[in-house]
């Protein structure tokens, strides 16, 4: 049995539901295979997690004998029965106390492991190992990591190395080719994040080749390869090496996958041939691999291709070495015997006469010497090129080895009789039919062809079929020969039409059982790619707009964002006439000072109202709030308002509507639509003195963020994920009001100068210098308005806007930069407190009430597939008459009506629909509060409201 241990620190986080579902499934299964799950589970994270092609990205990997390993960040445990296998001793450390135990449940057959639940740096190892495996970084290091930070990790691992041990760690490449072509990134789920380096921050980020070269020669590290891992590092099926990079494309040997293909604007396959031809591919590849060591002693693997989804009789490793011998052997002992067989067919095959590679049967599997020279698969384009004559010369010498392979057999011998009629025409009938002499398994040097690796074979059947199989891929993967020389020519060359169709069946049949589709048919809906749809959304990028054109402008927003406009301008309405009645001076700031110049607009794309306000009247304000701001009004502080914060600053909120952030997704503060309050501080004209003001500031800044916040995004990128630790762990023993009024001095630090400037210090800004106002331009105002407010302009106004808003500040920018720069959830009907309760745990109030889901489509389908099995629905709710009656998902589709039937507290409501906001309005009406919200990235929630 496993062992478990706990150490002093790791982390309590709740799983996410797709992370509770697989330990729901571990905790059912007594064993490692999830084959049954994965046929009626089509969830991208079940495969994903359970699925032994996950195997694929280390069971190719030649361990040493005897080898102890340390995996570090073990995730859900996907990789660590493999481990298990492969080394006399495994530790698995998982920070996760709850992903810890499903490994420990997962795995508890293995003697040879211990999990640790645990963090890298305090988990009390005090072995040294062989190899030392990290394939999260994100599970290591936490959700926002940078270059330094995986250097340090390097230089912290290298002492737990025993002499010649290495170091091996997989990493995303945000160049990679999968980003190029669109696919949403794994970290951030937008296209192109990874390309433009994480603009608005990142959970799990990738690293270019460089970036990786840097982290790994900063660990202190000099001896390291890179692998390249294809399709990526999550499901690979080949790998190649630096020293062993593809020459040709690759397409024909790869099966590429997407988990959402929305986005996908180019072609992979079509990318390989010319990032290969270019000498590019390192730059482009997916996912690294990289293997470290302090001695020169690394691998000598060169190249290998894997097939894990065969299964544990049909999957092999094939590893090419450098010192010129190519190995198979098999991933799972039950294969030994089909390597076995495999060296019995080409053993035959030579003993017909018919050239071939050289082969060695081992105890271990099969060794071959390596040929320098291309499949005649890679050759076949080139062929193409020479004409017809050349291609049907290739084929023939073909057809004619693979009637020379084997014994002929009569007609009455042929199993396929009964496929055909008496008048079919099968040819040749083989004793063994070995099916693999294909253009993938020989060679053509000097004009002779030399096979190898013939796994499979049909006895007694025709030796057309073999010839069909190779000509069915060859005309499928060499793009000019029905140009060149068409299919129909050489069906009725090699007389093949009377059985195509037959062989077409037989064949559909093998590759189905071969690659084992229906256990892993709900992966391979991942694996559909339209091509036509693809290039359709090239083109439809260029009719694309989101912002309407007007005349005036060349833009206006759309109706959404305009009534938030409009409700913004009823807060700043209301915060205005307070002000008036309290003689408090205050003025139109950043972009809502430029609306109020350029047009006296809100800016058409803009989804924010900001002021400013002298010290003086700021904290007058703040004085009198409670008594002046009327519900549903709420002046909020970083003092009132324990839940988030946002440098110092305060915000006027109107708590009947909803505006939550990405960031404070999950914090209960309150969260409506609001104006941001900047207090205007004089700041001292001494550099040094101010300097010394700001540093302190900024750490005070940065406590309250790591004391309210997990994770290190947007402004706090600035911030080294070392540092950012050490913020956290101090921030965790300062109590919340010191902060507030350590950050409230510091801002009002030069309160009493003498000094002629001004800045917004309660406002975190990643410079070490602030912007710096001259009191004299704020000394007078000039009469202004935004929309319907009258407002007092500072006389400056241009020199305010050139420092904060750049020298063209009237000028409009390029339309692509025309978009709200918040990404936060907005309802102008809903408020914040009853959206927070039906968006933040959607079971947390569950008491076994009648579940009814209120929606359609792909995301009704995602709830089922996530929870489906767990909990019983009762029925789905629809607007559409036209759908009442019917079924999806297995449930009945119901009139909203149907909720009048039911008293408070018998149904729990899930809404599971994107026009969830028309949803709740109706509910609204009906007087029904209680329901809950299921979205299966909150992302989608943003892009309703934008």
């Amino acid at each position: 049995m496993a062992n478990i241990f706990y150490s002093s620190d790791y982390s309590m986080a709740e799983l996410n539901s797709a992370e509770a579902g697989i330990e729901s499934y571990v905790e059912r299964n007594c064993t490692d295979d999830y084959m049954q799950i994965l046929k009626k589970k089509g969830d991208f994270s079940v495969f994903y997690h359970l699925s032994k092609l996950r195997e694929s990205l280390f069971n190719w990997y030649e361990f040493a004998d005897n080898a102890s390993l340390l995996e570090v960040g073990g995730d859900m445990g996907a990789l660590t029965g493999l481990f298990c296998r492969k080394c006399r001793r495994v530790v698995t450390l998982e920070s996760n106390r709850k992903k810890a135990e499903v490994i420990y449940k997962r795995c508890h057959i293995y003697e040879n492991l211990d999990v640790i639940a645990g963090k890298i740096y305090n988990a009390g190892i005090t072995d040294k190992f062989h190899y030392i495996v990290v394939t999260d970084l994100a599970d290591t290091l936490g959700s926002a990591y940078d270059e330094e930070a995986v250097s340090e990790l390097l230089r912290y691992l290298c002492d737990y190395l025993a002499p010649g041990g290495r170091i091996l760690f997989a990493v995303n490449n945000r160049l990679g080719m999968k980003q190029f072509c669109g696919e949403p990134d794994y970290g951030t789920g937008y296209p192109f994040d990874g390309i433009n380096n994480y603009p608005d921050g990142m959970n799990d980020r990738g690293f270019s080749k460089s970036e990786v070269e840097k982290m790994v020669t900063g660990g202190g590290i000099r001896f390291f390869q890179f692998y390249f891992p294809l399709p990526d590092a999550r499901f690979p099926q080949l790998i190649y090496s630096q020293d062993y990079l593809p020459q040709r494309s690759v397409a024909e040997r790869l099966i590429n996958y997407y988990q959402d293909n929305s986005s996908i604007l180019i072609y992979e396959n079509d990318l390989y041939k010319d990032v290969i031809d270019n000498n590019v591919f390192p730059f482009f590849s997916n996912s690294f691999l990289v293997e470290c060591s302090l001695q020169d002693n690394l691998s000598d693997l060169l190249y290998a291709a894997v097939t894990t989804d065969r299964g544990k009789k049909q999957g092999f490793a094939t590893s090419i070495h450098r010192n010129g011998v190519v190995r198979k052997r098999p991933l799972d002992e039950e294969g030994m015997a089909g390597l076995e067989n495999c060296f019995r067919n080409i053993s035959d095959i030579a003993a017909h006469g018919v050239p071939i590679v050289p082969h060695t049967m081992l105890e271990h599997g099969i060794e071959m010497p390596f040929i320098e020279h291309s499949p005649l698969s890679d050759e076949l384009n080139e062929i193409v090129e020479k004409g017809a004559d050349a291609w049907i010369e290739v084929f023939d010498k073909l057809y004619t080895a693979i009637l020379d392979s084997s014994d002929h057999v009569g007609d009455c011998e042929n199993v396929l009789l009964k496929e055909g009629n008496p008048d079919t025409d099968w040819g040749v009938i083989l004793e063994n039919a070995y099916i693999d002499m294909v253009p993938f398994n020989c060679f053509l040097i000097n004009g002779k062809l030399y096979f190898f690796d013939q796994e499979f074979v049909r006895k007694c059947f025709p030796a057309k079929y073999t010839l069909f199989r190779a000509l069915l891929y060859s005309y499928y993967f060499v793009h000019r020969a029905e140009e060149v020389c068409s299919l129909e020519v050489m069906r009725e060359r090699y007389a093949l039409n009377d059985v195509w169709d037959i062989f077409v069946k037989i064949e559909d049949e093998f590759v189905e059982r071969n690659r084992n589709k229906q256990i892993y048919a709900n992966f391979y809906q991942y694996t559909n790619l339209d091509k036509k749809a693809v290039y359709q959304r090239g083109k439809m990028l260029r009719a694309l707009n989101d912002i309407q054109k007007d005349e005036k402008t060349n833009v206006v927003a759309g109706e959404k964002l305009r009534a938030v406009q409009l409700k913004l301008i009823d807060i700043l309405t209301e915060f205005a006439e307070v002000c008036r009645k309290n003689q408090l001076t205050f003025y139109p700031f950043y972009g809502s000072l430029i609306g109020t110049l350029r047009g006296n607009q809100v800016i058409p794309w803009d989804d924010d109202i900001d002021v400013a306000m002298p010290r003086e009247d700021y904290d007058k304000l703040l004085d009198i709030a409670e008594r002046e701001f009327q519900t549903p009004l709420f002046l909020q502080t970083m003092k009132n308002d324990k839940e988030c914060f946002y440098g110092g600053y305060s915000k006027l909120r109107d708590e009947s509507t909803t505006a939550i952030e990405l960031k404070n997704w999950g914090h209960s503060c309150r969260q409506g639509m609001c104006i941001d309050i900047f207090p205007l501080d004089t700041v001292d004209e001494n550099g040094v003195k101010r300097a010394l003001q700001i540093q302190w500031l900024h750490i005070c800044q940065r406590l309250m963020y790591a004391k309210i916040y997990e994770e290190r995004t947007g402004l706090l990128k600035d911030i080294p994920l070392k540092a950012w630790k050490r913020y956290r762990g101090i921030a965790r023993i300062i109590p919340h009001s010191l902060l507030v009024k350590l950050i409230d001095k510091l801002c009002r630090g030069s309160k009493r100068s003498k000094s002629g400037y001004y800045a917004i210090l309660a406002r975190y800004i990643p410079d070490t210098e602030y912007i710096l106002l001259k009191k004299e331009d704020f000394s007078e105002t000039i009469p202004g308005r935004l929309e319907t407010v009258e407002l007092s302009v500072p006389v400056g106004y241009n020199r305010i806007l050139t420092k904060t808003m750049g020298k063209g500040f009237m000028e409009f920018p390029p339309e692509w930069e025309r978009r709200p720069k918040h990404k936060a959830i907005y309802s102008l009907e809903i408020p914040d407190s009853i959206f927070q309760k039906c968006l933040y745990g959607l079971w947390k109030n569950y008491a076994g009430e009648e579940i009814v889901i209120w929606g359609r489509g792909e995301i009704l389908d995602a709830f089922v597939h996530e929870y489906g099995e767990e909990h019983k629905i009762s029925f789905c709710i629809d607007f559409d008459s036209d759908r009442l009656g019917k079924n999806q998902q297995g449930l009945d589709v119901k009139a909203p009506e149907i909720l009048r039937e039911y008293r408070k507290g018998e149904i729990y409501l899930i809404i599971c629909d994107l026009n969830f906001t028309g949803i709740q309005h109706y509910l609204s009406k009906e007087g029904i509060e209680d329901y809950y919200i299921y979205m299966p990235k909150k992302e989608l929630l943003i892009e309703t409201f934008q």
